[in-house]
């Protein structure tokens, strides 16, 4: 399970290492992906991503992606930010409240822009000064060597292993992600 939550964290956040001769290489995460693809990056200051002001530059960021060829599916955030994304529904937006069952839903899951529906994602490892719009099939998981444990000597009672793997992400298209 570590293993699998350290790969995640390095996906979402390593910005990566080019591997110069005293340093190892590191995989270039969505951190690295979105800010060297300047062409579908906006500034907003965090505060105002609740706003019209935050919506517009999220949309610029979509329609960015849409002109690139990758049209975003999933934007992935914060929980922060993901409160501040469902407060785009008290901006004047429609909402469907069905009386009989006496809730009343203010958050955004899919939103739907002019370039699509694009699924909204809460994810605990997005940094609170980021939202990634991204289309996920454009990226992927690469193995060298699957993950697998190997025992190590005991000591004792206990039991000891390790677990080694491999791995990289794979962009299939650098503009796939804003």
């Amino acid at each position: 399970k570590k293993v699998g939550l350290d790969l995640e964290w390095a996906i979402i956040n390593s910005t990566g290492a080019s591997g110069a001769s005293a340093t190892a290489r590191e995989m270039r995460g969505f951190a690295y992906w979105a800010t060297a693809n300047t062409g579908s990056t906006a500034t907003v200051a965090a505060t105002a991503l609740g706003s019209s002001t935050g919506e517009a530059a999220v949309n610029d960021v979509l329609q960015s992606l849409y002109d690139d060829g990758s049209p975003a599916n999933t934007i992935m955030a914060s929980s922060v930010n993901k409160r501040r994304i469902d407060i785009w529904t008290a901006n004047g937006a429609t909402r469907y409240v069905q009386t009989e069952n006496k809730t009343l839903t203010s958050t955004i899951n899919v939103y739907y822009s002019t370039f699509g529906p694009v699924e909204l994602m809460l994810h605990t490892m997005v940094a609170s000064d980021v939202v990634y719009a991204v289309d996920l099939d454009e990226f992927r998981i690469s193995y060298l060597r699957k993950p697998k444990s190997y025992p190590l000597a005991k000591v004792g009672d206990s039991h000891r292993f390790q677990v080694l793997t491999e791995a990289t992400l794979e962009v299939r298209n650098p503009l796939a992600i804003g």
